[in-house]
């Protein structure tokens, strides 16, 4: 049975998995490198996952754009709907959306499960992995302020 507080021990009988045991401290660290590589990739997937959305409505607004030379209240619902009405259905910008959905969804329950385990150390290397990685990536963050012109 787990301890119901916060603790730092080194090793644990189990790690999310009965196969993943935990018997030596070099086991230890290695889980806790991998928790962090997955909290820092898990960053890098959030980011890649706005700037392929702010991509595809910059597109589509693009072409919109050139295809009509005044803006009309459709290019007016994609630019403040965020694209839900144009983008499309079966489009290949939104599977690859609901693909990278997915990755977000699991990475984020794998992670609030390290977290539950009450190890200090892991959820230490939980917060690194997603400071460190937040400080990488999300500088390239974009914000779409307006894309249509003031006339």
């Amino acid at each position: 049975m787990h301890d119901m507080y916060f603790h730092f021990d080194e090793t644990s009988d189990y790690f999310l998995f009965r196969r993943w045991e935990i018997k030596h401290f070099s086991e230890f660290v290695f889980t806790c490198l991998f928790v962090f590589v997955v909290a820092f990739m898990y960053e890098m997937i959030l980011v890649c996952r706005e700037l392929a959305l702010h991509g595809n409505i910059q597109r589509r607004h693009n072409e919109m754009v050139r295809s009509k030379p005044m803006p009309s209240e459709r290019t007016r619902m994609l630019t403040e709907g965020h694209g839900v009405e144009e983008i499309g259905f079966c489009t290949p910008a939104h599977i690859c959306q609901t693909f990278i959905h997915i990755m977000v969804v699991i990475t984020r329950y794998f992670l609030m499960l390290v977290i539950m385990t009450l190890n200090g150390y892991l959820c230490l290397s939980v917060l690194a992995g997603s400071t460190l990685g937040y400080f990488f990536f999300a500088w390239k963050k974009t914000v779409i302020v307006n894309l249509i012109p003031e006339n």
